[in-house]
């Protein structure tokens, strides 16, 4: 007996789609991400609650692993429930990993007033120098996270980013200061 709402053209297409993609078809892999997205975000949405940043990251990730590591599958039960694995299972290290990481700054040991003085000084003048080379958005990060000295939890919930999202355009914007200054 097959799960309602789902009948054996599924099946087929399921172990067509599986076997495809097993084999490294792009075609399948995009035809499996247009009919299945929208139910897998559904699902990580409802499980993890958590905000939207995480829930797609979670499904993209769901997508790659299904991508790289897809098994043949014989049904669209078992290919649901692979994706959705593959999903929850990227939730659940996405979160250990801000767990873990949260600790980690919550024991890094703060500079002297002093020393930290100096160096929001130093700081504050490079920063300045690259204003006018730096985007509003990138100048704001640098400033967020060693000015104020503010975690990436801070920043992101500051801005009302994910923490995955925030933490990426912290490294952007480190990347085009690198840049700017080696250019200079």
């Amino acid at each position: 007996m097959l799960p309602q709402g789902i009948d054996v053209e599924d099946d087929a297409w399921a172990r067509r789609v599986s076997h495809e993609i097993a084999a490294g078809s792009r075609d399948a892999l995009g035809d499996l991400f247009t009919r299945r997205f929208d139910r897998l975000v559904g699902l990580v949405r409802a499980r993890v609650r958590c905000d939207e940043n995480l829930v797609l990251d979670c499904v993209q990730d769901a997508f790659v692993r299904t991508a790289e590591s897809l098994p043949p599958l014989a049904s669209l039960a078992a290919l649901d429930a692979w994706l959705a694995k593959a999903a929850l299972s990227s939730a659940l290290d996405r979160i250990r990993a801000d767990a873990s990481r949260g600790r980690r700054e919550s024991r890094m040991p703060r500079p002297h007033e002093h020393a930290r003085a100096d160096l929001e000084a130093e700081l504050a003048d490079e920063v300045t120098a690259l204003d006018a080379r730096l985007d509003e958005e990138q100048r704001l990060l640098l400033r967020l996270r060693w000015t104020v000295g503010m975690t990436v939890r801070q920043i992101a919930r500051h801005l009302g980013l994910g923490e995955h999202a925030a933490e990426s355009r912290i490294r952007r914007a480190i990347d085009a200061a690198r840049e700017t200054r080696s250019n200079q």
